[in-house]
């Protein structure tokens, strides 16, 4: 059997479950439509976590669902969602899940209850297309960037299919929790969850009401390490010492809205040191 054929196998037998509204992407055409899924549906997908740097273009809201079931014009697209989009077709996957299309904005009931199943949904993926080079949904992400390696070496490559490319060849980056703090690569521990919260706390957040909920599926990794109550951002394990949290403004400024107890990192804006 080609090498192919069973790595086809192989992804098969791997399938995850369907559990939320999902965006079909059509290998023939890039046409993509969303997808209810049935119960005990299953499938690969991707999933897209970026940075949206504004108001979205294109958006699930009460008004435009119903017509997205119908297709979505890839044209219309912004380019960050357009390179996913490709990049999932070049994957060989048929599903991704997007945020903006796949939640229903303007129901607080489906997003809260979206947020939720974040965890599960990045957890089961296929893979993850991480835009972090995009500052917003306009930038995109497939186009030339430097080499930040020191080591690089770039060799012609024959595709299956006869055409001709090149496999690029660098030295790989050490992992470094200081650098990229956000990841449960990193054995749980209180340090590396602070660790988390400094390096989360000093991003801007497009709804800052999300400050919770953005950071709950981490927070869920770790409860069950740490087997311990989990108060609005705080450990119960470690509480007199998780209530001892600054900021590094020096005029601590609280949103008009409260989002968080007031003994909470998460009632405040600003880096937490």
């Amino acid at each position: 059997m080609p090498n192919r054929e069973k790595n086809r196998e192989k992804i098969m037998e791997n399938l995850s479950d369907l559990v939320t509204i999902i965006l079909t992407v059509k290998w023939a055409r890039f046409e993509p439509y969303l997808h209810q899924p049935d119960e005990g549906e299953v499938g690969n997908y991707s999933t897209l976590p970026y940075c949206w740097g504004g108001e979205q273009p294109v958006k699930s809201t009460r008004a435009t669902a119903r017509d997205y079931t119908g297709g979505i014009r890839f044209s219309k697209l912004p380019k960050t969602l357009r390179d996913a989009m490709i990049t999932t077709i070049k994957l060989r996957l048929r599903y991704i899940w997007i945020d903006c299309v796949c939640i229903i904005q303007d129901d607080p009931e489906d997003v809260l209850r979206e947020i939720a199943k974040m965890p599960q949904i990045f957890q089961e993926a296929f893979v993850t297309i991480s835009a972090s080079s995009a500052r917003s949904i306009h930038d995109g992400f497939l186009h030339y960037r430097e080499s930040l390696t020191e080591t690089r070496l770039q060799l012609p490559y024959q595709t299956p299919d006869g055409s001709i490319g090149s496999v690029v060849l660098e030295k790989p980056r050490r992992y470094s929790p200081e650098k990229e703090p956000i990841s449960l690569r990193v054995r749980p521990s209180i340090d590396n969850w602070r660790s988390t919260l400094r390096d989360y706390t000093c991003r801007f957040l497009t709804f800052p009401g999300d400050k919770l909920p953005a950071i709950s599926g981490i927070a869920a990794h770790y409860e069950k390490i740490f087997q311990s109550q989990y108060f609005a951002g705080l450990w119960r394990f470690a509480l007199a010492s998780e209530l001892l949290w600054s900021t590094t403004r020096s005029d601590i400024s609280r949103p008009a809205v409260q989002r968080a107890p007031s003994w909470s990192w998460a009632s405040v804006d600003g880096e937490k040191p």
